[in-house]
């Protein structure tokens, strides 16, 4: 057989073709693997994304590959949306999750959540490091998520909808500057 090795510009459908061979790969190292993918989403009423998180779980291990928010919903969103993926991944049998993050993004942040370093890749230019960091979830993130969903798909614009409804999950308003309330109840996560 004939191989041809190239440096290619970036395609979803590249990366989808490895993505899948490394899946297939891993399936069938580990047949019985528990592992999903999921996002979650913060969106003002016109359903503009204004944030979110990229997850993947699997083998009880939780891991944020992406959280990012826009500046005008800052201050206090963060936290919920980290919330909202632990409680999720606790749901999904995670008992402990892990995310990197850069010097200049949000170690900060992060340990405040209760994640401590247990890596750190120094870069070779201008003083940039990888701090790697880990969280036991045991339940914590269940018992600090007490948002109560209100909105939910067949309340968002037409649209929305129209993408694709069946990935559209259920909505969770933030309200930024009331405090929580006691008791309510646990969200549904779809």
């Amino acid at each position: 057989m004939t191989l041809f090795l190239a440096i290619e510009p970036y395609s979803p459908e590249t990366l989808a073709a490895i993505g899948d061979g490394l899946r297939d790969y891993n399936d069938a190292q580990r047949p019985t693997s528990d592992r999903a993918e999921f996002v979650v989403t913060v969106r003002d009423p016109h359903g503009t994304i204004l944030g979110g998180a990229k997850c993947n779980t699997g083998e009880g291990m939780l891991f944020t590959q992406w959280l990012w928010l826009d500046d005008k919903v800052r201050g206090g969103t963060g936290s919920k949306v980290m919330a909202m993926v632990e409680a999720h991944a606790i749901s999904l049998g995670c008992t402990r999750a892990f995310l990197d993050t850069f010097n200049f993004q949000a170690r900060g942040f992060y340990e405040k959540l209760g994640y401590r370093v247990f890596g750190t890749l120094p870069y070779p230019r201008d003083g940039v490091e990888r701090y790697y960091m880990m969280k036991d979830l045991g339940g914590v993130a269940a018992q600090a998520f007490n948002f109560q969903p209100v909105l939910n798909i067949h309340a968002m614009p037409a649209r929305l909808t129209a993408l694709n409804p069946m990935t559209i999950p259920k909505l969770t308003p933030i309200a930024t500057s009331a405090a929580p309330k006691k008791h309510q109840r646990k969200p549904e996560i779809t």
